[in-house]
């Protein structure tokens, strides 16, 4: 029966919605509840069990609890993707309504018309699996919270949806780009504050061109010239750029983009992340790429609408590493640019960063829990979540309003797959962020 099912969704759609992420074995909570509902319904048919089992309407919605859009400029949008199923639902035929509250629209296409609502008709109680997009729209500066509501008959499913405006009338469109052309200079615009590019175990061999363009790129060697043969990133080899913020300013990060090359062979392999200085545990991945092809041009652009305070640094770093033994190759870079708006530091931000919480844990890496211990310096409402590496909302916890102090508070990992996942303390101050991983 499951191979029956996993066959029909296909390869994309079953590892998406059945199994843990990087796991094609281990389902997730959607994936176990579609093959336990199976189970039932087949041991229902064959009048095995029929008086100890039912199989109530269902609804199955991913992300199932909640969807937090982050940090969108007021007049633009962020989608984010949705998918639903339904089984035994009642009325045998009907449809399921799908509506959103004000800032959000809802579209079956990515690029289609977005409206207030959407009706997926179905038949035999059965709505097949369906994906649809919800989009934030700000209309205003602040935080924005609604609901998407699923209903049918009277089964009814909400999620909690929820992003931050930002106002993009106000402040200085900034910028600092290194060429890489020729040497390693960097080019500010506005106010913020560039760091020297910078290597370990890395060198630069030199400029040239690259992919049949005429602009020279920046070709960075191996110290010593010889790569090893290896699987994944080395966590002290690496090429960084990185800005800092100066006093009296507040940086939106919403673009980081560069160029990228392997020269020599086909063989060059890299991941590029990003992190603050303030929270060097939360690492984001901004891209990566195995086996290159040889001298062609890759042009990388990302929108993590990051918020930088005064004093805080963000460092980019891009990790290379061969996939065969090799002498002489290059992985080669241009025109790394971070851009975003720069702004004078409100009274509000400043009394925001002095209230900031404190966060800890007391292992980065865990097999049965961690205790992730925090301190409030005001009185505030407090939420702790617990999320994937693909940013998969695993679990949350509403503390309520809390008074200052220190708290503590455990999570087990027996339920959870082996991975990356990021422990998240939201406060009415902001959000603090650290890494862990699951053993």
């Amino acid at each position: 029966m499951t191979r029956v099912l996993v066959e029909e969704y296909g390869e994309t759609k079953a590892l998406s919605e059945l199994y843990a992420s990087g796991d094609r074995t281990h389902t997730k909570m959607n994936g176990a509840i579609v093959f336990a509902r199976l189970a039932a319904e087949e041991l229902l048919r064959q009048n095995i069990l029929s008086d100890c089992l039912s199989v109530a309407p269902s609804l199955m919605v991913s992300p199932s609890s909640e969807c937090d859009f982050g940090m969108v400029y007021v007049g633009s949008s962020s989608e984010y993707l949705f998918s639903v199923s339904g089984s035994s639902l009642d009325p045998a035929n009907g449809s399921v309504t799908i509506t959103v509250t004000e800032g959000y629209e809802v579209s079956l296409i990515k690029e289609g018309d977005y409206t207030s609502f959407l009706r997926l008709p179905y038949e035999n109680g059965e709505l097949a699996y369906t994906s649809f997009y919800v989009r934030f729209v700000p209309g205003i500066a602040g935080d924005i919270t609604g609901t998407l509501a699923l209903t049918t008959g009277a089964m009814k499913k909400e999620i909690l949806l929820s992003g931050t405006g930002l106002d993009a009338s106000t402040g200085v469109r900034s910028e600092v780009v290194w060429k890489l052309d020729g040497d390693e200079q960097s080019i500010v615009s506005g106010p913020i504050e560039a760091l020297p590019e910078s290597w370990s175990n890395m060198s630069v061999s030199d400029y040239n061109r690259v992919g049949g363009i005429s602009e020279k790129s920046q070709r960075n060697l191996i110290l010593g010239g010889s790569w090893p043969k290896e699987e994944d990133e080395v966590a002290d080899r690496y090429i960084q750029f990185g800005i800092s913020i100066p006093e009296g300013k507040t940086f939106t990060v919403d673009n980081i983009s560069f160029v990228i090359a392997g020269s020599g062979g086909n063989g060059m392999c890299y991941r590029a992340h990003y992190f603050k200085s303030s929270d060097i545990s939360a690492v984001m991945t901004l891209s990566e790429q195995k086996n290159m092809s040889n001298g062609v041009l890759n042009e990388i652009s990302v929108n993590p609408m990051l918020e930088l305070s005064a004093g805080e640094i963000l460092y980019i770093r891009i990790y290379p590493w061969y996939s065969s033994v090799a002498n002489g190759k290059t992985i080669c870079l241009k025109d790394v640019k971070i851009s975003g708006l720069s702004k004078d530091m409100s009274p509000s931000n400043i009394l925001a960063e002095q209230l900031s919480p404190e966060i800890r844990i007391d292992k980065t890496a865990f097999r049965d829990s961690l205790t992730l211990t925090y301190i409030l310096k005001n009185r505030t409402r407090t939420k702790i979540s617990l999320i994937s590496a693909s940013g998969q909302l695993v679990r949350s916890w509403d503390r309520g309003v809390q008074s200052a102090g220190m708290y503590n508070w455990s999570i087990g990992g027996s339920m959870l797959n082996k991975g990356t996942y990021f422990i998240s303390l939201l406060t009415e101050q902001g959000r603090k962020t650290l890494k862990v991983l699951k053993k």
